[in-house]
């Protein structure tokens, strides 16, 4: 039985790089070598890509756990529910992201807020 997590998919032996995943899908028109990443728009300008709970939390280098708890308390960033009801999809945008991480940019110790 194989240690892989995917069925006929083998890790990458010692010294060979790990190939990255494209997860982005062509649009009509498209074909695949015309396929552009998940955060950014055909000019290099950024779209209003979301992501979920984990990609976000990747992002900014959080656990999902702590960025759920942030979620919760109100004190993180801004957050889209996709759909109706308590069981909808949390969604982030990378532009909310950002605004939120520079609520936090700071020159000296001397200007935290306790």
């Amino acid at each position: 039985m194989s240690s892989s997590k995917h069925w006929g998919q083998r890790p990458p032996g010692p010294g060979t790089p790990a190939r990255p995943v494209n997860h982005a899908v062509p649009t009509a028109g498209q074909d695949s070598t015309e396929r552009r990443t998940a955060s950014q728009s055909p000019g290099g300008e950024s779209d209003h890509t979301l992501l979920t709970t984990a990609e976000a939390a990747h992002l900014l280098r959080l656990s999902d756990r702590t960025l759920e708890r942030f979620r919760v308390e109100g004190t993180g960033p801004r957050y889209v529910k996709a759909g109706p009801g308590k069981r909808a999809r949390v969604l982030y945008r990378k532009e909310d992201l950002e605004a939120w991480l520079d609520g936090f940019r700071f020159k000296s110790t001397s200007e935290y807020v306790g």
